[in-house]
């Protein structure tokens, strides 16, 4: 079967690193700085070099969870295309997302049961969440079976 790798914003994928590789779907975030809130990731309104600009001037940064109903938002038309989904999410230890997407997940397979959601708990976040989803990405290329590549980033995430 035909799936997606989903992550988020905080995997500071640059594309570059996404050339040549199956389309991977990416998850914006809220975060805000001195008041102002900003969207992080497609289509937002702050990149990362703009982020780690401010933070390199002292700015401190406060992050929002997504909310079970963007998970929806971002899965749901995925699934109805007929794609299972890999959702390798930003680490428990500093969000709630991984909460969040499970409580979103549980919803979306009563509606799609015939669909497979596999949430997978990264334990990282930035570059190490990037490189475990651009390799994610490479065994995807290379055929790996959803079920098999979901055991594989559960193995490797501390590596």
């Amino acid at each position: 079967m035909a799936y997606r790798i989903v992550t988020d914003a905080t995997a500071d994928l640059s594309m570059n690193m996404l050339e040549n590789l199956p389309t991977l779907t990416i998850v914006p975030m809220t975060v805000e700085c001195e008041g102002v809130s900003y969207t992080y990731g497609p289509s937002g309104d702050i990149d990362a070099k703009k982020f780690y600009e401010l933070q390199r001037q002292g700015n401190f940064f406060k992050t929002t969870s997504v909310n079970p109903r963007c998970y929806m938002e971002i899965f749901e038309p995925l699934l109805e295309l007929g794609l299972d989904i890999l959702y390798i999410c930003f680490t428990s230890g500093m969000s709630g997302c991984y909460s969040n997407a499970l409580l979103a997940v549980s919803q979306l397979k009563e509606k799609y049961p015939q669909r497979q959601i596999i949430v997978v708990d990264s334990l990282c976040a930035s570059v190490g969440e990037g490189f475990l989803v651009a390799e994610a990405l490479r065994m995807q290329a290379n055929n790996l079976m959803l079920e098999d590549l979901a055991l594989w980033v559960e193995s490797n995430k501390k590596n």
